[in-house]
Formats: structure tokens, sequence, C-alpha cells
């Protein structure tokens, strides 16, 4: 089970998440879309959905976005990014759900 979170930090700011109602997203082209990341906010929406993985796969994306615009490599505009993170983001829906191992904790000695 993944766990989408209602905030995070990422590049020094903390991000929020918001669920929002199916069909009320709409792309920077006027589009409906699954999920969106306001940089200037720092806040991800995305619509409810009763199916798991299309949540999962949706919120790694919005969070692609997030990683790379928090290191300095996005670019709004440039197609090739938009590839990226639609790779990034399908290769961490891909590590999620093939994952296998143990949960750790702070018992585990675990440096923060």
């Amino acid at each position: 089970m993944f766990v989408i979170p209602e905030q995070f930090e990422a590049g020094g700011r903390i991000w929020d998440v918001k669920f929002v109602s199916p069909g009320t997203l709409l792309d920077s082209d006027g589009n409906h879309a699954y999920g969106t990341t306001d940089f200037e906010t720092a806040t991800i929406e995305l619509e409810e959905s009763d199916i798991p993985r299309l949540m999962t796969q949706v919120f790694l994306h919005e969070l692609s976005h997030v990683l790379l615009y928090s290191i300095g490599v996005f670019d709004q505009d440039n197609e090739e990014t938009h590839r990226l993170i639609d790779a990034l983001g399908s290769a961490l829906l891909s590590f999620h759900m093939t994952k296998k191992g143990r949960a750790v904790s702070k018992q585990d000695g675990l440096a923060h």
C-alpha cells in the first residue's frame, strides 16, 4: 500500500497535497488533468479516484515535477523535460509496485 502524504518537504520548501473532486482539474492548456503542480504555492492537487494505482501513478508523476524543480532541472516549456518527468514517474511507480523488503524504524538505528 502506498500512502500519499498530505504534506512533505522537498528543496527546502513544504509542499501541500490536496485532493479534489473528479473532473475539476485542468492543465495549462485547459485540458483535463488527473493532477497538477503549482510551484508558486508549493501545492500538488490530485483528483480523487477509487483506483489506487492511478492515484499513486499521478502522485508520483507530480512528485517528479517537484523533485526536478527542486534541483533546478525543470523547464515548463521543454518537451524533453516532460518526457523525463513521465519516465521518472513511471520508474518510481514500477519501483513501488515491485519492491520487497521490510519497513525500517528508529529502532533500527538509522540516522536522520
